[in-house]
């Protein structure tokens, strides 16, 4: 089953909980209720095929849309009055980083979106909020938005679906998805037609109707370090073959990255990869990296004076990326 077939899964459990909220308005239409019935049997029978249970499609998927609109909005009035703060002290660099704007966080991939508003968030709880209030960011406006965040992330689909969904993509599931594809038009269509007598209903449900792509088989996370600092991402997230694109933000530090067993850093000869400020890498696990496989990746600012901003995007398999390959000796 493909992450298209399983975002449009998504949308049909958002779908159904819409209409089943508001029975009333719609029960008494016999096409509406027979066409409804059709949809979810096909739905179900899929499920069926496949191995996979309803909590698996819908029990992170609720209010995913409001979810992120509201996360996004919280976002962008933070980073504003983080910037007012920011110029108002003469912070320029803080100033710079406090450059988002609504385009920024409510579109494009998720993941990235969440991780720029994880670092609007971390910037702002770094200052004392009673330097904020004047610049009319309050302590509820904080904690609401880090609960928007969570409540982002929790929408995401169950990290490695893909993955734990049995191989059973037979005949059957196929001919089944042409058949609720089919169905889902007609049931959209019928309902349509109480437009005139139930405007809220129909327009609350063509928006449950909308396919937000949030699995993308990969993950992403982001860090600041101080000089001479080091991290460890992904524990026991990733296996061989997997890929790791690895971006260098900043201006001036370079930066090292290794693969480990532990929290420490593994000693000089036995390799990692280094990369310059401004840059970016792919990585495949575990040969780009000339060194025994471990479960951890370690990044490190090897600058003694400067801070490095890194993000890495782990992909699982072969990355898409078009960050270059380091060169294997």
């Amino acid at each position: 089953m493909t992450n298209r077939d399983l975002n449009y899964l998504r949308m049909v459990v958002t779908r159904k909980g819409v209409m089943n909220a508001n029975t009333a308005l719609w029960s008494g239409n016999i096409k509406i209720s027979a066409t409804k019935t059709a949809v979810e049997s096909l739905y179900t029978q899929i499920l069926t095929d496949a191995g996979m249970q309803e909590e698996d499609i819908s029990g992170t998927t609720k209010a995913k849309d409001t979810a992120w609109t509201t996360a996004a909005g919280l976002g962008v009035h933070v980073s504003t009055c983080m910037r007012a703060y920011a110029e108002d002290i003469g912070n320029a660099t803080l100033y710079e980083m406090m450059h988002y704007k609504k385009s920024d966080l409510d579109r494009g991939e998720v993941q990235e979106a969440i991780n720029k508003m994880t670092l609007i968030y971390n910037q702002a709880s770094l200052v004392p909020i009673a330097s904020l209030t004047p610049f009319n960011l309050t302590a509820v406006i904080l904690t609401n938005f880090n609960a928007a965040i969570q409540n982002l992330t929790n929408a995401f689909p169950q990290h490695g679906i893909i993955q734990a969904v049995k191989k059973t993509s037979t005949i059957s599931i196929k001919n089944n998805f042409a058949l609720l594809r089919v169905a889902g038009k007609k049931l959209n269509t019928l309902v349509g037609t109480l437009g005139l007598t139930q405007p809220a209903f129909v327009q609350t449900y063509k928006n449950a109707c909308i396919i937000i792509d949030l699995g993308k088989g990969q993950m992403a996370e982001e860090v600041i370090l101080q000089p001479n600092e080091h991290k460890v991402l992904f524990k026991n997230k990733f296996l061989p073959n997997d890929t790791f694109t690895v971006r260098n933000h900043s201006e001036l530090a370079n930066i090292k990255v290794y693969l480990s067993d532990d929290s420490n850093i593994p000693p000089i000869d036995t390799g990692g990869v280094t990369l310059m400020a401004n840059s970016e890498i792919k990585l495949s696990i575990p040969t780009a990296f000339n060194m025994a496989f471990g479960h951890n990746l370690i990044v490190q600012n090897i600058s003694n004076m400067d801070d490095a901003h890194v993000t890495v995007v782990l992909a699982h398999g072969k990355s898409n990326s078009s960050a270059g390959e380091p060169s294997i000796n």
